[in-house]
Parts: C-alpha cells; structure tokens; sequence
C-alpha cells in the first residue's frame, strides 16, 4: 500500500447576497436576494509504480462564483455608444473535473482533463437602440475533453528548454439574448523556454506562445502569439539582481475577434505591443 496514496473529502457552502439600489427620478428603487447552497465532493489517487514514473486520477467538483463587479447593476460607460453592466441575479457556474496524470522523472507530466460546467457565466451583449449593451449572463453549459503535457529538461549543461501544451475540443450551448448557442472548436495553446547560462553570471531567455482560435459564447478569438527576449544578470553576490526584457520583438501579439450580436457579425481587432 506505500505505493498508494488516496485523499479525499467533501465541503458543503452556502451562499447568501443582499443587496439594495436606491432610484431616482427616472428610475425606482429596487432589491435584490440570492441564496444558493452546493456540496463539493473531491477524490486524489496516486500510484508510484516505480522511482522514475507515478501516476494520479482526481474527480472533484468545484465552484466559480462571480466578481462583485458582475454583480453591480450600475450602469459603466466605456464610451457613447458601449456600456456594460452586472447582473444582480447571476449564479455561479459549477464545474465537474475528471484528471488522469502520469509523472516520468522531473522531465514528462502529462494529463488527461474531463470537464463539465453548468450555469457557464459569460458578458452577453445586445444592441438597443445603436447601443452596445455588455451584461454577464448564464449561457447554459460547456463540455471540454482536453490533454496536455509538459517537458523540461537540460539541453545541454548551460541551455534549459521547457515546453507546455495543451489542445481540447470545447463544445458550449446555451441560450443568448433569446437565441440559441452550440459552438463547437478544438483549440490548443503552446509556450515554449529557453535559457542560456552566459558566463559573468548572465541569464539569457527566449520565450514564445501562440494561441489558436478559439470561441466562447458570442466570440470567436483569433489565432494570436508572441516571441520575447529577456537578459539578467546576479549582482552583489547574488543577493540582487536586475533584469531587461523586450515583449513582441516581432510585433504578432495582435488580438482579433469576431462577435455576433444580435445575429449581425462585427469585427474587432485591437493591437497589444508591449
């Protein structure tokens, strides 16, 4: 049984929220009360085969409760013609997890992920009147069969490398300003390091990530990734140290997207160069 390690456990909450907007001319005073009570139940198995691989299943249930800011019913304008909004009655979205690890060394961790969502919380947005209207709303629920893995490991005995993946298939319905959502996409992300031991205690690192397209609700988020360089160097016997580091050397970490509102497809695209 030394080869065997199980934990397990189960919490109960409960939740209550209160809350009061006074009016004014224009509009009355109002109220609200939310109460919701869950019990999370969670189980972590690990086997260690041997020394070098070890393996690990969890099944637990967890809460994402909304912001406070989600909640608040007044009204922020973001400019003439956009503003968003909280939704006072928003309910947390509860997630279902299943995992499948397998450890090899320090070198390989790789993953298999299960999950199931409901009451998925997403900004729905609407137009009235030429008005872009954003307010958080419960789509409906979000199913994901995903992997991933991560390697490190020393190149040679000056150059580290690591690399993270993760792809999954994501399939969301739901139901958004009275019309019907089921989007389905398979969408990964990858980020990659590099550093190299420089003599007179320089640190040289070169990173990268990209990002395929993916969707969410009324969004679909197009490809985006970036390249970066960084410097570093120990000083004061290595109690300090100071650090340079260029973002985006490339300039390809542009943020695209496409929303549909309403059933009328807009187009977004915004710029982040750092």
């Amino acid at each position: 049984m030394n080869k065997w390690e199980v934990q397990g456990g189960i919490r109960y909450e409960k939740t209550e929220g209160k809350g009061n907007r006074f009016g004014n001319a224009l509009i009355a005073d109002s109220s609200f009360i939310i109460q919701y009570s869950n019990f999370f139940p969670s189980v972590f198995i690990t086997y260690k085969a041997s020394e070098k691989h070890s393996f690990n299943l969890s099944v637990a249930r967890r809460i994402d409760r909304p912001s406070y800011q989600s909640l608040n019913p007044f009204i922020n304008y973001v400019s003439k013609y956009v503003f968003d909004q909280g939704n006072p009655f928003l309910q947390p979205q509860l997630g279902n997890t299943f995992e499948f690890g397998h450890h090899f060394k320090n070198l390989l961790f790789s993953k298999l992920t299960y999950n199931y969502t409901d009451n998925l919380f997403i900004p729905v947005l609407r137009t009235l009147d030429n008005i872009t209207i954003a307010k958080p709303g419960n789509l409906g629920n979000s199913k994901t069969i995903g992997g991933s893995f991560t390697l490190q490991f020393n190149l040679l005995s000056w150059w580290n490398f690591s690399l993270n993946a993760f792809t999954a298939f994501i399939r969301q319905t739901g139901v958004a300003n009275g019309k019907n959502i089921n989007s389905k996409i398979f969408r990964g992300n990858f980020n990659a390091i590099s550093q190299f031991k420089l003599p007179n205690k320089w640190v040289l690192e070169l990173s990268g990530f990209y990002n395929t397209r993916n969707r969410f609700g009324q969004f679909i988020v197009n490809e985006s990734g970036d390249v970066s360089i960084a410097a570093s160097k120990s000083v004061l016997k290595d109690r300090g140290s100071f650090k340079l580091n260029v973002r985006d050397i490339f300039y390809t970490r542009i943020f695209n997207a496409d929303i549909n509102i309403d059933g009328n497809q807009e187009y977004q695209k915004v710029s982040q160069h750092i």
